[in-house]
């Protein structure tokens, strides 16, 4: 990966400003009163509203039952991985920064993680993604964001892009990264987001572990992210303020249809030949160079009482119904263009 942009590089960021400037370009999306509907995804509180036993929208889950091999994407110029944290994202991004010389396109791991989207371009990696995708040059944007649309619509001279994504089973996820932000010698970065969300828990979570702030903290449900899976799917719009609202369920199980591929973590195996036969042009031999996932042991970590599982399960309702259909329809997918069945669908059989 490049450390800097080549003079032609600089020209395009150059245009992007001037073209921002005057908004008939590069354009943000408004409500109707003309406000901004982004958000950023690190650091604005919103309000939680736990609903019970949400269920996807009929038409969705109707359509999981049809679902034949999607098409394969031979020639996608532009494929945006918006990766969701503790679902194998760094090993995937490992993958790919080796499948990134083997076949040629350009990887822009973004490490500017948390910015608005009003900011999006802004980052040198996405600006270099939409340079090379605007001059006929595979390119690959990686970044811990949330679903942004169809970057048409801030960028058309670029091609529109290909979303892919990972997910986990959402209640092993949240513990996964409670104990990952409080693992002993974090960062400056990770030590800013514990400060944040004992401030939203209202619990020195530092100093406990996940069943202390279930239980003891002023807002529990704030002990960790909730439904955040909702959120990388469900994106920047009104819709979405709420994650745990059937607003923002209903907005992200629509925007799985924009997605050419969501793999499973814990059915690495699969994901990665799904990937392999869908976007040929990105993952071409990566049967062959992916590492077995192998979690990173962590002192601090401990099996959760039933207790928390329990309210966990409340407070991350809607990931739970949307992993679900993700589930499903991984399974069906891997029928239609591998002729196997998931090892997920193996084992709950």
């Amino acid at each position: 990966m490049r450390s800097g942009m080549r003079a032609s590089e600089i020209c395009f960021c150059l245009a992007v400003t001037i073209f921002c400037a005057f908004g008939t370009v590069f354009r943000l999306p408004k409500d109707q009163d003309g406000s901004s509907l982004l958000q950023d995804t690190t650091t604005s509180v919103r309000t939680v509203q736990v609903t019970a036993e949400p269920e996807a929208p009929a038409s969705v889950v109707a359509a999981a039952k049809d679902i034949v091999c999607p098409k394969v994407l031979k020639d996608t110029l532009f494929v945006i991985y918006n990766r969701l944290g503790k679902c194998g994202s760094s090993s995937t991004s490992k993958m790919l920064s080796k499948l990134g010389k083997r076949n040629n396109f350009q990887l822009e791991d973004s490490n500017q993680y948390g910015v608005q989207l009003a900011d999006r371009l802004t980052d040198p990696a996405l600006v270099r993604a939409l340079y090379a995708s605007a001059t006929d040059r595979p390119a690959l944007y990686v970044n811990h964001v949330w679903y942004f649309g169809d970057i048409y619509d801030i960028a058309p001279q670029s091609p529109r892009p290909v979303y892919i994504q990972m997910v986990r089973e959402p209640i092993s996820r949240v513990i996964s990264q409670f104990y990952f932000l409080t693992a002993p010698r974090r960062d400056a970065t990770y030590r800013t987001k514990m400060k944040q969300l004992q401030t939203e828990a209202g619990f020195f979570i530092e100093k406990g572990d996940l069943d202390d702030c279930i239980l003891n903290a002023t807002n529990p449900e704030r002990c960790e992210r909730t439904n955040e899976m909702t959120s990388y799917f469900c994106g920047y719009v009104r819709e979405c303020a709420n994650p745990a609202s059937p607003e923002a369920l209903k907005m992200a199980t629509a925007n799985l249809e924009n997605y050419a591929f969501v793999g499973i973590l814990e059915d690495f195996q699969t994901t990665v030949a799904m990937f392999e036969k869908l976007l040929p042009r990105y993952f071409e031999g990566a049967s062959s160079i992916v590492v077995p996932h192998e979690n990173e042991a962590r002192s601090n970590k401990k099996a959760p009482s039933a207790h928390t599982l329990d309210m966990l399960r409340k407070y991350n309702a809607n990931d739970l119904v949307l992993y679900q259909l993700i589930v499903e329809k991984f399974d069906r997918q891997a029928k239609a263009c591998l002729g196997v069945s998931s090892s997920l669908r193996n084992k709950s059989a």
